[in-house]
């Protein structure tokens, strides 16, 4: 199951767009992100936090 499915859809009640996640993949893509190392970042809407 996705995060955001319309069985979790999660705080936003609904799924992400894709222009809206493929920003933290361009950035994780690019050198910019050289010295990212171990992080975990949360691309979900709020879903982590439970709101």
């Amino acid at each position: 199951m996705f995060y955001g499915s319309k069985n979790n859809p999660g705080p936003l009640k609904r799924t992400a767009r894709p222009y809206e996640i493929a920003p933290i993949y361009l950035y994780l893509a690019s050198e910019e992100s050289r010295f990212v190392i171990g992080q975990t970042m949360h691309v979900n809407g709020g879903e982590y936090l439970g709101l």
